[in-house]
């Protein structure tokens, strides 16, 4: 069995690629719509926190050409409720981000993320939901690394020409203007995640 990773950041494939402990799991840079996989090869599709990005009909047309008979799509939705540190920083930091989402159409993609997934309508007839809530340990260091692997933080350091550590410093200030000071930098934060993945089965 083979387990693939596929995303559009080039940064998030590398770190992957980079912490691989298992010779069956690999990791490709691929967009949605056009996924780098063979037909009628996959058991379980799965698409963690990205499905209010994508263009959902051709998404969809890729899940049927590569899922196998019985294949399972899977749409996770990933929430962080309440006034903890990383939900707060997660809504405010689409400020910082907005002029680098002009591929995605985000009035809709907004929606669609609010609705946990619920107006979407999925591809084949069987679909079950699934809802779990855990809770992290996080900091302040931990979520400014992960917002450096995504494919938008790519976009604002190639448009502003920034390397890495200035990309980095320019997050940090960002955060600091909005009021993350250094108590709140140097403690450990606990986050609750609240996870619903709505799976439909190929027939």
């Amino acid at each position: 069995m083979l387990f693939v990773g596929v995303d559009v950041s080039h940064t998030q494939i590398n770190t992957a690629l980079a912490n691989v402990i298992h010779p069956s799991v690999t990791f490709k840079v691929g967009q949605s719509e056009e996924l780098p996989i063979e037909s009628d090869s996959v058991d379980v599709l799965t698409a963690v926190q990205a499905a209010h990005y994508f263009d959902l009909r051709r998404f969809f047309d890729e899940a049927d050409r590569v899922l196998k008979r019985d294949g399972v799509l899977a749409l996770v939705h990933v929430d962080f409720p309440g006034q903890c540190l990383t939900s707060t920083l997660f809504y405010e930091s689409i400020k910082i981000f907005n002029p680098f989402f002009q591929k995605y159409d985000i009035p809709v993609s907004a929606e669609i993320f609010n609705s946990k997934y619920e107006t979407i309508e999925m591809p084949f007839p069987e679909t079950h939901v699934f809802t779990s809530d855990e809770v992290f340990d996080t900091t302040f260091d931990d979520i400014i690394d992960l917002y450096m692997t995504t494919s938008h933080f790519e976009h604002m350091r190639s448009e502003q020409n920034l390397t890495k550590a200035e990309g980095r410093q320019a997050l940090v200030n960002w955060f600091t203007d909005f009021g993350v000071n250094d108590d709140i930098k140097t403690a450990k934060h606990k986050f609750k995640v609240e996870t619903l993945v709505r799976a439909s089965i190929k027939k």
